[in-house]
């Protein structure tokens, strides 16, 4: 049973929702909320998802979908260890495919377990200044997160990135902005992509986007570098004929 509300969303429909949402404007908190509840709708697997702040020792669960997931982040911020804090604080992901089998984190799985929660998906936030954090996706079956869900995971935790980034703009660093870049770009590259799709075979962004992904996981590539090559060999020019 899913945390939140049981409405699905597509990945097109859920990036043009948070494509129309202020980054400048909306509390933090706000835009945080959004970003987990779309992930949890959009991500087929998750049945709960978390958006955690680690300031210097301290965690905290800033956005969540309901209060399991609440409850999973809190029980790793008690025993100071788990996937969500080592995620942030190492920026790396951070898989576990089944709970009953992990043995990283003993003082953690037992009460995952106990959640109903057999695997977990923690992706950090590509933010370099004083808070990292990560975006952390729970499900109540074994490996549950294939290539494609951690692709889109990716993306959410870019949306959240940026918040976070906003958020601390006064402040904000070289490596920061050179981090918020990288994340926009690689947006833009599979906006391009799309509307390649779409002027060739015409159809809608949602389409589009199922093309797209069917054409990355047949050719064992990750969804921007077939993006990045679909745009390059549209702007390549071809040789007259003779």
């Amino acid at each position: 049973m899913h945390d939140s509300s049981t409405d699905r969303s597509t990945p097109a429909r859920a990036f043009a929702e948070l494509g129309r949402t202020p980054v400048v404007d909306p509390p933090l908190g706000d835009t945080l909320r959004k970003i987990a509840l779309l992930t949890c709708q959009t991500i087929a697997a998750a049945d709960a998802v978390s958006i955690t702040e680690v300031d210097r020792n301290h965690a905290t669960t800033v956005a969540h979908t309901g209060s399991r997931a609440l409850m999973l982040d809190q029980s790793q911020y008690r025993v100071g260890c788990g996937p969500c804090m080592d995620a942030a604080r190492g920026g790396q992901i951070v898989t576990i495919n089944d709970m009953a089998v992990e043995t990283r984190w003993p003082g953690y799985t037992p009460k995952a377990l106990a959640q109903g929660i057999q695997s977990s998906l923690s992706i950090p936030l590509p933010v370099q200044h004083r808070t990292i954090g990560s975006l952390t996706l729970y499900a109540s079956r074994p490996t549950a997160f294939d290539e494609q869900a951690v692709e889109l995971a990716l993306a959410f935790a870019g949306y959240a990135a940026i918040a976070i980034a906003n958020a601390f703009r006064p402040t904000s660093t070289p490596q920061l902005i050179d981090d918020m870049r990288a994340v926009m770009q690689s947006r833009a590259i599979v906006d391009q992509a799309l509307g390649v799709l779409i002027g060739q075979h015409g159809g809608t962004a949602e389409e589009a986007l199922g093309d797209l992904t069917r054409m990355s996981q047949e050719a064992h590539r990750s969804l921007r570098d077939t993006a990045e090559e679909l745009v390059l060999g549209v702007q390549r020019p071809t040789a007259p004929s003779m």
